[in-house]
């Protein structure tokens, strides 16, 4: 039988946004079948435009509908051909990508829309204001974007979601809180905090039970994180909008025809420029500021230009409730290292570096796959943890003498002598996704970027943008807008 999964309008209110819908036959993917944005009391959800809120619905609702194949998608309003086909490419490429990480070939279409209602009205352009507004979790990331944009003369709004996701507690912390409240006042900036129910409403196990290397949290956080600040950036009025995206997460390739990324689609910059393009009628732009960067370069670079907000990074999805950092994983490992690197004592974020140290033992390198067919997620890795690497190599070890105690400074030494035998790869920044970037403020990030981070680009940084906007283009092409 195929599933029927019917949506029903969005239903907005003074300060909220509900979005429900019903699946027959139940699927155990659903614990409920709504979900709301509650939005400070001062945004005016009430006056967004129908047309962005169903956006804001098919950009987190779309990913599920992948893993309840086959199915039926009954919409109460009309899409119009090109908007339906444009969300049918955004589907397909997304199932290229899960497929090959299950190295499996399921890739008929086999989502069907149906449509019971009058078509939405034509868009009508937000007026330009020079505003933005800019998603902010207290990350490396979001929060180096913040900085960024700042220094750059903008002062966008920062949308942050706070939606728990059960067993976890990273959005429930007095220090998420606390790092969400202060970057804000630091910055000078409006914080917009939205609260949802949304990722305790999916079984999070439920795509890696089909066989994905990835939970459902996975295939959707950022696109609820992006609803979020499409609704709070049209209800003030800000035409620019900003998720952070950094140049890791583009990898990419082309395999038996079909373009394949790393399992991280729902923030890719195809992603982004596709879901822009979709938005263009309305005057929105939607892009990342830090797609030049790597994963290394983010940190490297919030702590040695902007160490007074530096100290605010909440990187850790595994924190408990008193805590700043898990500091008993890879990725509390990695910012420790960068930190250090960057020449700054990790405990003013909250890390404990000898704790952190005690993982270094059992972490090794990924290395480059030779094989040309394999998954752009292994040559991800494989340049996450060269930049483990370079960021061991950068740590002075007086500086780590001094900040480390006995038992962190021996780890962290004997961690340095095992990674010394790896072959040095100083690499630049990915320059050619610049072209990316919102144009207000590209040219002065990029100029940032460059002299920061001198040295050649990545070998995979040209292919890879290409590879990019080809797929971006595809698939806005149905919408016929330029």
């Amino acid at each position: 039988m195929i599933a029927t999964f019917a949506l029903d309008e969005p239903q907005a209110s003074a300060n909220s946004v509900r979005f429900s819908w019903a699946v027959v036959p139940s699927t155990p993917l659903f614990h409920a079948s709504s979900f709301e944005l509650h939005f400070p009391d001062w945004v005016d959800v009430a006056s967004v435009p129908r047309g962005l809120l169903w956006i804001a619905a098919i950009a987190v609702l779309h990913p599920l509908w992948i893993l309840l194949r086959p199915c039926r998608v009954v919409f109460p309003i009309t899409l119009s051909d090109g908007d339906a086909e444009f969300w049918q490419r955004m589907l397909d490429a997304a199932v290229d990508t899960l497929e090959a990480c299950r190295d499996t070939a399921f890739h008929e279409r086999c989502i069907f829309f149906s449509f019971a209602g009058d078509p939405l009205s034509e868009p009508v352009p937000i007026p330009e204001s020079g505003r933005s507004a800019a998603a902010f979790s207290g990350g490396k990331d979001s929060l180096l974007q913040a900085a960024l944009l700042g220094e750059l003369g903008w002062k966008p709004a920062l949308v942050a979601t706070t939606s728990p996701l059960p067993p976890l507690r990273d959005h429930l912390t007095a220090r998420r809180a606390f790092v969400l409240t202060e970057a804000a006042r630091r910055l000078d900036m409006p914080l917009i905090e939205v609260r949802s129910d949304a990722r305790a409403l999916w079984e999070n196990g439920f795509a890696a039970r089909l066989g994905y290397p990835l939970a459902v949290s996975e295939l959707n956080d950022t696109h609820l994180y992006f609803a979020s600040l499409l609704i709070a950036g049209a209800a003030t009025g800000a035409t620019h909008l900003f998720l952070a995206s950094e140049a890791d997460v583009q990898t990419n390739a082309v395999r038996d025809g079909r373009f394949v990324q790393i399992a991280h689609v729902m923030y890719s910059v195809a992603t982004q420029a596709a879901i822009s393009a979709l938005l263009a009628p309305w005057n929105l732009r939607y892009t990342s500021l830090t797609s030049p960067l790597f994963n290394a370069q983010v940190q490297r670079l919030l702590w040695t230009r902007y160490p007074d907000v530096a100290h605010l990074q909440y990187s850790c999805w595994k924190v408990r409730d008193e805590e700043a950092a898990c500091n008993d994983c890879n990725q509390c490992l990695r910012m420790v290292c960068g930190i250090l690197a960057a020449g700054h004592d990790p405990r003013a974020a909250g890390f404990d570096p000898g704790r952190a140290f005690g993982r270094a033992a059992e972490w090794f390198p990924k290395h480059a796959d030779p094989d040309p067919r394999a998954l752009p997620e292994r040559r991800s890795r494989a340049h996450l943890s060269q930049q483990m690497i370079e960021n061991v190599r950068a740590i002075d070890p007086a500086f780590a003498r001094a900040t480390l105690d006995d038992g962190g400074f021996a780890a962290y030494r004997a961690f340095a002598r095992r990674l010394a035998a790896e072959p040095p790869r100083h690499l630049g920044i990915s320059p050619s996704f610049a072209a990316f970037i919102d144009p207000a403020v590209a040219s002065d990030a990029l100029a940032i970027y460059a002299r920061t981070f001198p040295g050649e680009a990545s070998a995979d940084d040209a292919g890879n943008a290409a590879r990019t906007a080809e797929a971006a283009r595809a698939i806005a092409a149905p919408l016929e807008r330029p």
